[in-house]
C-alpha cells in the first residue's frame, strides 16, 4: 500500500508540472501507515542448520559455489539482483569488500566481507571455469534472480529449514548487525538505504534487545559493585 501510494504521489505530481492537471488529489489524502514489524527473515541457527548440509570444501565448483552465495547474501544483505549483477572483478580481497553496481541507476557502493565469506568466495574461483560473473551459472553466464532463489528453496528443504525468500538474508543481516552493536548509520551505507524510513523500521524493531544488552554492560549496580574494594 505504501509503495503505490508513493508512486501515485510521484504520478501527480508529475501532471500538475507537466500542467495536465491543476492540483494533485493525492495531497488530500494521507500517507499510510508503514507497520513497524518487520517481515520475515533468517538468524544464525536457520544459517548454521543450512550451511551443516554445504560442505566448505569439495571438488564440486557448484557446491562451492552455493555455499559462498549463502554466505555472502547474510554477510553483505544484498538484493537478489545486486548479489545476480556481481562480477568478478568487484572482489577486492585485500580490503575484504565487494563494489556493488546498480548500472541503470549509475550508483555504486561498497560492501564489507569477512575472511570466512571472502575464503569461500576465493575456494569457488580456484575451482570453476574462467567467468565474468562472480557467482556464475552452469556455463559461465550469469546467475538470474529466480535461479538463486529456486537453488535456495532446494538448499533450505534438505536442511529442514522454512524458506522466506531471498529478501530475508537482507532483513536477517540488518537485525544481526544491529544486535551484535553496529551503528545504524553504517548499516544505512552498507544497505544502500537512501531514505531513513528504512532504517527507523529496523532500529525500531532491534531496540529493546540492544538496550537490555546495553544494560548488561553499564549496569549502574554492577559499576557499584566493581569499585568495591576487594
Amino acid at each position: 500500500m505504501s509503495v503505490r501510494y508513493r508512486a501515485l504521489q510521484r504520478f501527480y505530481k508529475w501532471l500538475v508540472i507537466e500542467g495536465e492537471r491543476q492540483d494533485n488529489p493525492m495531497e488530500c489524502i494521507p500517507a499510510p501507515r508503514v507497520p513497524e514489524t518487520l517481515q520475515p527473515h533468517y538468524n544464525e541457527e536457520d544459517l548454521r542448520r543450512v550451511l551443516a548440509k554445504i560442505p566448505a570444501t569439495s571438488r564440486d565448483p557448484l557446491i562451492l559455489r552455493n555455499r559462498a552465495i549463502v554466505l555472502t547474501l547474510y554477510d553483505t544483505g544484498l538484493r537478489g539482483n545486486e548479489l545476480c549483477g556481481l562480477r568478478t572483478e568487484d572482489l577486492d580481497l585485500r580490503d575484504l569488500s565487494l563494489r556493488v553496481t546498480r548500472r541503470k541507476a549509475g550508483k555504486e557502493r561498497r560492501v564489507g566481507v569477512g575472511p570466512v565469506t571472502a575464503q569461500a568466495i576465493e575456494r569457488y574461483h580456484r575451482r570453476r571455469q574462467p567467468s565474468l560473473w562472480m557467482f556464475a551459472a552452469v556455463g559461465g553466464g550469469s546467475l538470474s534472480p529466480n535461479d538463486v532463489r529456486l537453488m535456495l528453496e532446494r538448499m533450505f528443504k534438505a536442511a529442514g529449514v522454512s524458506f522466506r525468500g531471498v529478501h530475508a538474508f537482507r532483513r536477517g543481516f540488518a537485525i544481526s548487525f544491529l544486535d551484535a552493536g553496529g551503528d545504524p548509520e553504517d548499516l544505512r551505507t552498507l544497505a544502500g538505504w537512501e531514505s531513513p524510513q528504512m532504517l527507523r523500521r529496523y532500529t525500531k524493531a532491534t531496540e529493546t534487545s540492544r538496550a537490555l544488552k546495553a544494560h548488561r554492560r553499564f549496569s549502574p549496580v554492577e559499576q557499584l559493585q566493581a569499585g568495591q574494594p576487594r
